[in-house]
């Protein structure tokens, strides 16, 4: 018979039975490839000096029995094909024996010469292919080592191997940390049942899935984003899948800041549309009424009652004074968008400055309505910014007027609540319809049924932005023909300085 030449460890204490063996493989093998010893210990000894292709080991020896055998074996690093040769015809024992990696179990009294050196054939050839895998695993463990993106291989959801970037993505001590553990626990909670359906697709279809972005939790509470590719894959015969996950976070952050931009972009170029648009709606109605009465001066201005030219300058005036606010809001818009506005708070005597927004709004208003002041003592000053203050207090007063009918009553009510102050502007105008309310600080943004009542949008934007540097609050009840009420709760804490004799607003 042809077969490769083996070096084989025999272990064997019976003398009958090594005798056996001997005639067995007479002719076949030459006595001086096989190494014949009689324990554990010499046969342990035998591998640490030679290298056999083959050991044929009897469980049953005076230095160790049953299993133990050929688990001691192991233990001691002997890495050549086993062969095991008893006595016992035992199914249980034989099946154990397969299971801690024996490659056969022979019954001596059945052993034939044909059946032995097919054995050993097999033995050596099925060890051969099992140290070519090895070797082909240890080159994929280097390479996917060596990998910057995580790499896991799955069988059933369940991770069996991690390369060095997964544990470092995922936060593991070691790789054996993720051997286990459910894949999906990795995956944000909300995601799992796209993932669980995107490895199903890989498994049934066999062949790689799409690449998707997904959410994973890492260290507990950690959310990062992620790409993944996933594709069929054997590993130690079983089918599994290789799952690669690439850290795409900061790539995320970069692409929302760019849309951020992009958006902010888009949101200047339409501030400057609609400014363009407002200011030559807003400029040109009172240019042109000015422009009448200039007309009507130099044409017949001689022939005009005294009561007919006061009436024509105070109309004049109105305009100038119109275009003066607009030009007003234009520029504090700017120092809002600019980041020029700021919170400056200074010592302010508040009805002292309530009283003097009043007055100023009836001079430079010409309207009939009636403006109801009611206010808390405050003769103490108090730290607030009153810069920020009269935009906030003439816009709201001028929204009131602007959208109330003549002879109607403006209700503006100053009052302190534990560390609060209180303004509180109520008309009886028009009112805000439900559908405006998420709009109404927007800037430009009008309601939707102001018709042809004149305004730019901007008044209530820079409220907002006024309250919010002072740190306060904002809150607008309204009902559509019944009018609206608006208050700004602001912090304010009592001055304890004595007030500067003279005080220079900021422009």
């Amino acid at each position: 018979m042809n077969i490769p030449q083996f070096n084989i460890l025999l272990v064997e204490d019976s003398p009958g039975d090594a005798r056996l063996l001997h005639e067995i493989l007479h002719g076949v093998l030459g006595l001086e490839q096989i190494c014949h010893v009689e324990c554990l210990e010499e046969a342990i000894a035998a591998c640490g000096r030679f290298s056999f292709d083959v050991v044929l080991l009897d469980l049953s020896l005076p230095d160790s029995d049953g299993l133990e055998t050929l688990i001691d074996l192991q233990a001691a690093g002997v890495r050549s094909p086993v062969i095991i040769l008893t006595g016992l015809e035992d199914e249980q024992m034989a099946l154990a024996s397969l299971k801690l990696g024996a490659q056969d179990y022979l019954f001596k009294g059945r052993i034939d010469r044909c059946l032995l050196i097919k054995s050993m054939r097999y033995a050596v050839e099925r060890a051969r292919i099992a140290e070519q895998l090895r070797q082909s695993e240890e080159g994929y463990r280097q390479l996917v080592d060596l990998c910057p993106d995580a790499i896991l291989i799955a069988t059933d959801e369940q991770i069996v191997f991690g390369n060095s970037a997964a544990v470092g993505l995922l936060q593991a001590s070691s790789p054996e940390d993720l051997i286990g553990q459910s894949i999906l626990t990795y995956v944000y909670p909300e995601d799992r049942a796209i993932a669980r359906r995107w490895m199903e697709q890989v498994s049934q279809q066999g062949r790689p899935a799409v690449q998707i972005e997904q959410r994973w939790v890492i260290a507990g509470d950690t959310v990062i984003n992620v790409e993944t590719t996933a594709a069929p894959f054997v590993y130690h015969n079983q089918a599994a899948q290789q799952i690669v996950i690439r850290d795409i976070s900061q790539r995320k952050r970069l692409e929302e800041g760019m849309l951020l931009a992009l958006q902010h972009e888009r949101d200047l170029n339409d501030l400057k549309s609609n400014f363009v648009s407002m200011v030559s709606h807003e400029f040109r109605n009172p240019l042109a009424t000015i422009r009448t009465f200039v007309e009507l001066f130099e044409g017949y201005y001689q022939d005009l009652s005294e009561e007919r030219r006061s009436q024509y300058f105070r109309l004049i005036k109105t305009e100038i004074a119109h275009m003066l606010h607009l030009l007003d809001e234009v520029l504090i818009l700017g120092q809002t968008e600019s980041g020029g506005l700021r919170y400056e708070p200074e010592f302010v005597l508040l009805g002292d400055l309530c009283q003097e927004l009043v007055e100023s709004l009836k001079l430079r208003v010409d309207t009939t309505h009636q403006v109801v002041f009611q206010s808390d003592d405050f003769s103490a000053p108090v730290e607030m910014d009153a810069v920020l203050l009269r935009h906030i207090l003439s816009n709201l007063l001028s929204n009131a007027v602007k959208y109330s009918p003549e002879n109607s009553k403006i209700f503006f009510r100053v009052f302190h609540q534990e560390r609060s102050v209180i303004f509180q502007v109520k008309d009886q105008g028009i009112g805000i319809p439900p559908q405006d309310y998420q709009h109404l600080f927007e800037t430009f943004y009008r309601a939707s049924n102001v018709g042809k009542i004149q305004g730019t949008g901007l008044g209530l934007a820079i409220v907002k932005k006024c309250v919010d540097l002072h740190g306060g609050l904002i809150q607008i009840d309204s009902e559509v023909g019944r009018g609206t009420t608006v208050t700004v709760m602001l912090p304010w804490r009592e001055a304890i300085a004595p007030m500067p004799h003279e005080n220079s607003p900021r422009e």
